[in-house]
């Protein structure tokens, strides 16, 4: 029975971070705002996805300065890794 990696997996927390790195810059604070095209743009999905995803409970809120939606790298990066988590163990048949 193959096992779900956890979300403070290295190496899923490693491949999602790279991914950001590529598309940021090294070294990027964790802390870090991202707008919401910067997300879309970078897990390749549409801003209403981001939407949906966020009233569906997977991304978490956004905070909102002078009418701009940012959220902050680290939050983005543990939601996509708890979303890749619980995917993984649905399409596995393995308890999440």
């Amino acid at each position: 029975m193959r096992q779900v990696p956890a979300v403070d997996s290295p190496e899923l927390r490693r491949v999602i971070e790279n991914a950001i790195t590529a598309h940021f810059g090294p070294k990027t604070d964790p802390e870090a705002l991202m707008t919401t095209s910067d997300v879309a743009e970078h897990i390749g999905r549409s801003k209403m996805t981001l939407f949906r995803w966020r009233r569906a409970g997977i991304l978490p809120e956004p905070i909102k300065i002078r009418g701009t939606l940012y959220w902050r790298r680290k939050a983005v990066i543990d939601a996509i890794a708890e979303y890749e988590r619980k995917s993984i163990a649905e399409a596995s048949g393995i308890a999440a």
